[in-house]
């Protein structure tokens, strides 16, 4: 799934840009107030909340796009 798509095309191609915004707004719906994810289907068997939480997680992180540069430093004469 998120993280095939990752290693498979570079950030910011149509592909990618495409997997991004389809799956960004799923994973999020299903997104509990309090921040976690609850287990069902196959993985509750695999890990329950805790595991689904990290990959959903994770997923989110490899789906969103970089930071910013940062500034260059200010205490440079």
């Amino acid at each position: 799934g998120s993280m095939s798509i990752v290693y498979l095309y570079q950030e910011h191609t149509k592909e990618w840009k495409g997997w991004t915004a389809a799956t960004t707004p799923i994973l999020l719906k299903q997104q509990s107030t309090d921040g976690s994810w609850d287990a069902a289907g196959p993985d509750a068997l695999r890990g329950g909340r805790v595991w689904r939480a990290g990959i959903h997680a994770l997923a989110l992180i490899l789906l969103s796009p970089p930071p910013p540069p940062a500034p260059p430093p200010t205490d440079v004469p």
